[in-house]
C-alpha cells in the first residue's frame, strides 16, 4: 500500500464524503474486463484486494477509511487492449498495397486512416489485455487528493473516473507562487535549504535557451563549484532528489510531481506489507500513512518562508516565497548569459 509516486491536487470547493455514500458511488462503476470491441475500461476495485473483480456480500469495501474518518484510500483499475503498432502498420500496408495493385490507384491519407480503424477493430478480439492499479489518497481535512501515478495523464484518468461517479470533483494541480525551477536552482546555487529538507546526489539541469540540452548529475555532490558553474551558464534545475526529515526520500520535478518515493525503515517498521493486506493490517498501515504524509503535504513545496498553510488558505492558492535577492540574482545571471550567447550568434 505504499505510494511510490505522488501527484497532488487541491480541491477548490469543500468535499464532504461519507463512507456509505462513497461506497454506493464507487459501486456504480466497478472494474471489469474489456469487451471484445473495447480498447480500455476504467473502474474501481477494493484497496484491500486489487485483483478481485467479482464482488459479493463478503467482498471487502471499495474504500479504506482512517479511524478519524478524515482520510480515505481508493483504487482504480485500468485495463487496455495491447495491439502492437508494428502489427497494425504491417497489415495496413499490405491492404493498401493490394488496393493500389488491383484498382490501379493511389490510396490517400483519409482512406488509409479508415483502413487502419478497420484493422484495429478486427484485431481487438484477439488482442491481449493488460491492467494496472492506481491508488488515490483523499485527505478530507486538508482538502487535497494525492494520486500514486507516474504521469499526470494517469492521475487525470483516475480523477475523471472518480468525478464521473461523484457527479462533481473540482480540483486543480498544486501550484506555488515561485516557479519550482527557480527555487531548486537557488538551493543548488546558494546551498541555503529549508530546515528538514536535504539535497541528495542527483539532479537534472536544463538549458533555458532555444537550443535546449540538459545535464544529468548522478552520485554528485550538488554543492560543488562544478555544478554551480553549470547554473552560471544559464541552466536551471528541473529535477532533484531530496530527503525529507529523515523519514523519506523522493525526486521532485518542475511540475511538483514526486516520484521514486522511499520511506526509511524506521518509519513503517518490520510489519510492512505491500500487497494483498488483510483489512485489519491494512487499516493499521493506512492510519500510520497519513501521519507520515501530513508533514510532507504541509511542507512540499517548502520554498523558503511559507506564506500560508493548507488550513490558512481554503481557496487552494498555496503560496510560498523565497528571498527576492536570491531569486533575482539567479534570474539576472541566467538572462545576461543568454543575451551574451545570442549576441555572439548574431555577430557571427
Amino acid at each position: 500500500m505504499l505510494f511510490r509516486n505522488m501527484i497532488a491536487y487541491r480541491l477548490t470547493q469543500p468535499l464532504a464524503l461519507e463512507q456509505s455514500a462513497l461506497e454506493e458511488a464507487l459501486a456504480t462503476k466497478l472494474a471489469r474486463k474489456c469487451e471484445s470491441q473495447e480498447l480500455s475500461t476504467f473502474g474501481f476495485v477494493s484497496p484491500y484486494a486489487t485483483k478481485e473483480l467479482a464482488r459479493n456480500e463478503q467482498s471487502p469495501a471499495l474504500s479504506m477509511w482512517s479511524d478519524s474518518s478524515k482520510a480515505v484510500l481508493i483504487a482504480c483499475r485500468h485495463e487496455e487492449k495491447n495491439i502492437p503498432g508494428s502489427v497494425i502498420r504491417e497489415e495496413v500496408g499490405d491492404r493498401v498495397k493490394a488496393i493500389e495493385t488491383e484498382q490501379q490507384r493511389k490510396v490517400y491519407k483519409k482512406e488509409r486512416d479508415s483502413i487502419k480503424d478497420q484493422v484495429t477493430l478486427e484485431f481487438l478480439p484477439r488482442a491481449f489485455s493488460r491492467s494496472s492499479i492506481t491508488m488515490a489518497y483523499i485527505d478530507l481535512e486538508r482538502q487535497i487528493i494525492v494520486v500514486d501515478a507516474g504521469s499526470h495523464k494517469k492521475a487525470e484518468n483516475l480523477l475523471s473516473t472518480l468525478r464521473e461517479v461523484l457527479g462533481t470533483l473540482p480540483v486543480r494541480p498544486l501550484s506555488v507562487k515561485i516557479a519550482p525551477t527557480a527555487t531548486l536552482t537557488d538551493w543548488v546555487k546558494t546551498s541555503e535549504i529549508p530546515a528538514g529538507i536535504f539535497m541528495l546526489d542527483t539532479c537534472t539541469l536544463t538549458d533555458i535557451g532555444e537550443d535546449g540540452g540538459s545535464v544529468i548529475c548522478k552520485t554528485q555532490d550538488l554543492t560543488t563549484d562544478e555544478v554551480k558553474a553549470l547554473i552560471s551558464t544559464g541552466k536551471i534545475v528541473t529535477k532533484m532528489a531530496i530527503a525529507f526529515e529523515d523519514k523519506m526520500s523522493f525526486v521532485i520535478d518542475d511540475k511538483l510531481a514526486i516520484s521514486k518515493v522511499r520511506f526509511e525503515d524506521g518509519v513503517w517498521g518490520a510489519t510492512e506489507q505491500k500487497v494483498h493486506l488483510s483489512p485489519a493490517i491494512s487499516s493499521q498501515h493506512h492510519n500510520l500513512g497519513p501521519s507520515q504524509l501530513h508533514p510532507l503535504l504541509d511542507s512540499v513545496p517548502k520554498y523558503g518562508s511559507r506564506v500560508e498553510s493548507w488550513a490558512e488558505n481554503p481557496r487552494g492558492d498555496c503560496r510560498y516565497e523565497i528571498p527576492k535577492t536570491a531569486a533575482d540574482s539567479w534570474f539576472d545571471s541566467a538572462v545576461i548569459h543568454r543575451m551574451g550567447r545570442e549576441r555572439g550568434r548574431s555577430s557571427a
